[in-house]
């Protein structure tokens, strides 16, 4: 499946050291800039991991692979430099730290090293996290995800949602203290996507342009009189009317 790599790459696919490791990037062919930095022993099979792997996977990396993968494009693996095992990690902060300076569309979520690597479900029980509740916007800081698990939290679902896996734990969203800057940003999407979950079940308005109003508890309810719950949708989004009414929802109007 390794289709789109340069040719120094090409050169080393069969090579197989286990004390070697290669700090490669993945760039957007549509401007031959960064997107992302990472490291790897096996390039074959981490390129095939962004691309299949990975497709599932909720975070920037995957949402811009997948926009490539609709163009019918795929990203350019590029090798940066080839480091023994020992020293991997600290030129992987330092690349990655210069390339944000440098790219501000690099993909990458954490900063390297030991965050980003395999062993992140153990190593984030001993990193202070910071979590925002989505229903009262309270904010909570724990020394580790385990202390989180000892205060009645699920340090497991806490580690899916700081690893990008999930969206929320608990009710809230979860991000390592290093990472605090992300947090209302990140607060703010999530409850934007779960409030957008629950249009179904808000109030909504209808006005013609006789300036007659009829309202519905629910878009449920409106369907069952007869209107289309897309078409509402679409007019509440646009402003485009459906069944001769612009719509909005009722705490809006």
């Amino acid at each position: 499946m390794l289709i789109n790599i340069n040719n120094l790459t090409k050169q080393l696919l069969g090579i197989n050291n286990l004390n070697t490791r290669y700090l490669y990037e993945l760039l957007d062919p549509r401007d031959n800039l960064p997107r992302y930095v990472g490291i790897t022993k096996n390039l074959k099979n981490r390129y095939n991991n962004h691309i299949i792997g990975e497709i599932n996977r909720k975070c920037p990396k995957s949402s811009w692979i997948k926009s490539l993968k609709k163009l019918n494009l795929l990203p350019i693996m590029r090798v940066i430099s080839i480091v023994h095992k020992d020293d991997i990690e600290q030129i992987e902060i330092d690349t990655i730290k210069h390339y944000r300076e440098k790219y501000p569309k690099l993909k990458n979520l954490s900063d390297g090293g030991s965050y980003g690597s395999k062993s992140i479900l153990i190593k984030s029980r001993e990193i202070p996290i910071v979590g925002k509740n989505l229903i009262t916007g309270n904010i909570i800081t724990f020394k580790s995800s385990a202390e989180a698990g000892r205060n009645g939290f699920s340090s497991g679902s806490i580690n899916s949602v700081l690893n990008n896996k999930t969206l929320s734990s608990n009710n809230y969203v979860w991000v390592y203290q290093k990472d605090e800057i992300l947090l209302s940003d990140k607060f703010d999407k999530i409850k934007y996507k779960k409030e957008n979950k629950d249009t179904g079940k808000r109030s909504i308005i209808g006005l013609n342009d006789k300036n007659e109003t009829i309202t519905f508890n629910s878009l449920s309810e409106a369907e069952l009189s007869g209107f289309q719950h897309s078409n509402i949708i679409r007019s509440i989004k646009t402003g485009i009317r459906s069944r001769e009414y612009h719509w909005k929802y009722l705490n809006e109007y």
